[in-house]
């Protein structure tokens, strides 16, 4: 009969269980978790994973309150990153009901595998970097997708099918992680004037491009708008996205890429930007970075 671990109480379960979490290859145990137990892993341990289903969560305790509660062998599973990858529902409901269950659980499973684990939905890219604990989550996805869409000579990432594993591959392999923290950043603060992933995405192609100090100097001049000269690109650019926006007319990510590549070229290459260049029409392509 497998052994069952009773309580969240005294040094020879936490030694216990810490091993367990601490364990590297796939482990199998039958647990009585506690509310203390439960409320222990929470806070403790509960990192990254989807809002809790209120529901599902009130039909679990009231089978706890009415002892009817039956493991059914679906197990709590815990990464060998000791944290809990599923299982949170079973555990609040444990604490409202204030009664103990008894379940399977699994430690060591590698965290990789629930990326696309969540009971028949994928967690979107946002979950994915989250999971792996990386700054500014929620942008990285975004501005990946638009800079291998910019290779690509598209404005928009929308046509580009990168799956959650493809874009953790490019993140790891191909991206200077450093540089691409340094340029969510920055773009974020300029976000009402032109879309992070485009800021970023600019900041970051253009310094590997080796102009690192005119990019820069570029950022820095969007911060100060209003005090730059009335023929400055940047200046012209921003005023006309503003009043775009006062009129309700159409902005796309199509719109913000073109205009900033645009915007980019003309300051890089001290050119004048006119009304023209303004104008954005459905085909209009991409201006190159380089």
């Amino acid at each position: 009969m497998t052994k069952v671990f009773k309580m969240y109480e005294g040094e020879p379960f936490r030694n216990s269980f810490s091993k367990l979490l601490e364990s590297k290859s796939k482990t199998h145990k039958t647990i009585e978790f506690t509310p203390k137990l439960a409320r222990k892993i929470l806070t403790t341990l509960n990192i990254g994973n989807r809002k809790d289903k209120p529901t599902q969560i009130k039909l679990y305790a009231d089978s706890m309150r009415n002892n009817s509660w039956d493991d059914n062998g679906e197990a709590l599973k815990f990464g060998w990153d000791g944290l809990l990858k599923d299982g949170q529902n079973r555990l609040k409901a444990c604490i409202q009901a204030k009664k103990s269950f008894k379940s399977s659980a699994f430690f060591g499973l590698d965290p990789k595998f629930f990326i696309n684990y969540d009971t028949g939905k994928n967690r979107n890219a946002n979950d994915v970097f989250h999971i792996m604990g990386i700054k500014y989550s929620k942008h990285i996805g975004g501005v990946i997708r638009l800079m291998c869409a910019w290779e690509r000579n598209d404005t928009s990432s929308r046509s580009l099918i990168l799956q959650n594993r493809e874009l953790q591959k490019i993140y790891n392999n191909d991206i200077d992680k450093n540089l691409l923290e340094e340029a969510i950043k920055i773009a974020i603060p300029l976000n009402l004037k032109f879309p992070v992933s485009q800021n970023a995405s600019l900041y970051y192609m253009a310094t590997k491009n080796g102009d690192g100090i005119t990019v820069r100097k570029f950022i820095e001049d969007m911060k100060l708008t209003s005090t730059l000269g009335p023929l400055n690109p940047i200046r012209k650019a921003v005023t006309k996205i503003s009043d775009m926006r006062i009129e309700k007319q159409l902005l796309s990510s199509h719109h913000y890429s073109v205009i900033l590549s645009r915007v980019w070229d003309c300051y890089k290459n001290k050119k004048r930007l006119s009304a023209k260049d303004l104008i954005i029409k459905t085909n209009d392509i991409l201006t190159s970075i380089k």
